[in-house]
């Protein structure tokens, strides 16, 4: 089940729009991880717990360093699929622990890209779908988002190599 309690990753912070939600929905333990250090100094001071000694996460979904693999409850990731093509994905993955909930957006036009990695996702029993809604974007015309949620069904990090070849292998942008 979901805990109040629980620790929750916001998983592309930006500047903490969606950690002010979390806060709001009751999470405690919410941390944060995002690329830009430029939009990470802009979160409010406090929103986020920090992790282990470091603060807030600067670190890539593309590229996740180990030391953040399977250290959440939960995985929580709005508006930030879609920039990164499926390994923004792999990040999401390996953050989780089994029986936790990852729950994410994509836009609807761009959900085609991730059906391959989550349909492997879920014929290896790595995730379980939960639910999946459409949320339409009121301060843009474009497509709608489309949120996901999953259930971490069995340890995604052990189980991770079964699924790498549905991810794209694309070289970190430097």
């Amino acid at each position: 089940g979901l805990s109040t309690a629980d620790a929750v990753i916001d998983a592309g912070c930006g500047n903490g729009l969606s950690g002010l939600a979390l806060r709001d929905a009751g999470f405690t333990q919410v941390y944060g991880l995002d690329v830009s250090p430029g939009l990470i100094a802009q979160i409010p001071q406090r929103l986020y717990r920090p992790f282990k000694d470091e603060g807030i996460i600067e670190a890539s979904l593309t590229n996740l360093p180990r030391p953040y693999w399977s250290q959440f409850d939960h995985v929580f990731s709005a508006g930030t699929m879609g920039h990164t093509a499926t390994l923004g994905l792999e990040g999401l993955v390996k953050l989780a622990r089994k029986g936790g909930l990852v729950a994410f957006s994509v836009r609807e036009n761009g959900l085609a890209g991730y059906e391959e990695a989550l349909g492997a996702l879920r014929s290896l029993g790595i995730w379980t779908p939960v639910e999946r809604f459409t949320v339409e974007d009121t301060q843009k015309t474009t497509s709608p988002h489309v949120v996901l949620i999953e259930q971490v069904s069995d340890d995604p990090v052990a189980r991770f190599a079964e699924a790498e070849r549905f991810f794209y292998r694309l070289p970190a942008p430097h």
